[in-house]
Formats: structure tokens, C-alpha cells, sequence
């Protein structure tokens, strides 16, 4: 048996993205990732694995005392279904040079 107290690389919020709607909807979604400060870092690049059907961009840090990102990602998807990507950010961190972030679409037609 192993206890112990998890001490995480960075807060992200939400840690997975939920994208829900109908088609062609304007669907966004903003992740904040604010890292711990006993792990500083600064992100580098932000990539998508697939990138079809989101699209990502980064905006202006959220004012706070501690360094933190944000990043909204936008729906592109124009048909109904479900689809799955990964978002990575990539960081300048040698101990943990990637973060992944997962992303579940839900585009349904209305009723």
C-alpha cells in the first residue's frame, strides 16, 4: 500500500473540454491552466491532434497574483456527431514538457 499526498503540476479547469450544441452553433469553451508554483513554467506552443473540428487560440492571462493562461477552444464542426481530440500545450518545463487536454463533441440536431 502507497499513501501520500498528489502535488499536480498545474491547475487546469475544466480538465477535460465538453462541447455540446447543434451543428454550425457557436460553441466555445475557455480552459484557464495556472501552474503550481512549486513548478513553474511557461507555455511554448499549443497544438491540436486532429483539429478538424476545433479550432484554439490563446488569450489574455487572467488577472491574478500568479501566472496563469487561458485558452479558448471553438467548435468547427458543421455536422451532427461525436468526436474526440487532444489538445497539448507544450511548456519550456524540462520535468514535464507536455500537458495534454482532452475534448469530447457532442453536436446533436435539434429536435
Amino acid at each position: 500500500m502507497v499513501s501520500g499526498e498528489v502535488d499536480h503540476f498545474a491547475l487546469i479547469r475544466p480538465p477535460r473540454v465538453r462541447i455540446s450544441g447543434a451543428p454550425g452553433a457557436a460553441i466555445q469553451v475557455e480552459v484557464v491552466v495556472i501552474p503550481n508554483e512549486r513548478y513553474p513554467f511557461e507555455i511554448t506552443a499549443i497544438t491540436v491532434k486532429d483539429g478538424r473540428n476545433v479550432s484554439v487560440e490563446t488569450l489574455e492571462p487572467a488577472v491574478s497574483e500568479r501566472p496563469s493562461y487561458r485558452i479558448r477552444v471553438t467548435n468547427r464542426s458543421t455536422n451532427a456527431g461525436r468526436y474526440f481530440d487532444v489538445i497539448t500545450l507544450h511548456t519550456d518545463s524540462g520535468s514535464q514538457p507536455q500537458l495534454q487536454i482532452g475534448i469530447v463533441g457532442d453536436i446533436k440536431d435539434p429536435p
